[in-house]
């Protein structure tokens, strides 16, 4: 008789509030500062202005009866990029987190992957000493800090279990 392993393949959870939001603040903040640079958006503006006269003059030599009005077309498309980039970070503010943990290492999705693979990840820690904000932390070999909340969906112990079961070469702190 095979005895099948009852854990599963992947655990996952919702980032909390309390842990991403302070996170992503100052990372808007930092994005903020590159927003705030006028020469940035100036030359954006100019390459898609140049590019655009460049393209009408060739369309209008290719096929000259073609009406189109460039302008609007140039400043519709313009106010699209702006509009995206907004609809972009306000979704960063109403969408969390997803972290994912399985064999392969750790991941956090959140407009972007950020991986910790296996090979990567030196010691892990469950950080329990405060009941309503749960952590859980990643010392890796580049010392490039990996922190988040635990969610609600999953228990600290049955989160050291998995990680114990999946990636027995690594060690596995528990905090109380």
């Amino acid at each position: 008789m095979k005895v099948e392993n009852k854990l599963p393949k992947e655990l996952f959870w919702v980032e909390p509030r309390w842990s991403y939001i302070p996170r992503l603040r100052t990372e808007m903040a930092e994005i903020k500062q590159i927003l705030m640079r006028v020469w940035v958006w100036l030359r954006i503006v100019l390459i898609a202005i140049l590019l655009t006269v460049l393209l009408a003059r060739w369309a209008k030599r290719a096929m000259p009866d073609l009406e189109f009005d460039w302008a609007a077309q140039l400043a519709l498309s313009i106010a699209t990029v702006f509009i995206g980039l907004f609809c972009f970070i306000g979704l960063l503010w109403l969408i969390p987190p997803f972290v994912f943990v399985n064999r392969r290492g750790v991941s956090r999705l959140h407009g972007g992957t950020f991986w910790r693979r296996r090979a990567e990840i030196r010691r892990i820690i469950i950080d329990t000493t405060d009941p309503a904000h749960p952590r859980f932390s990643i010392e890796a070999a580049d010392n490039k800090p990996f922190e988040c909340g635990l969610g609600g969906k999953v228990s600290a112990a049955a989160l050291a279990s998995f990680l114990r079961e999946t990636l027995p070469e690594l060690t596995v702190e528990e905090k109380k």
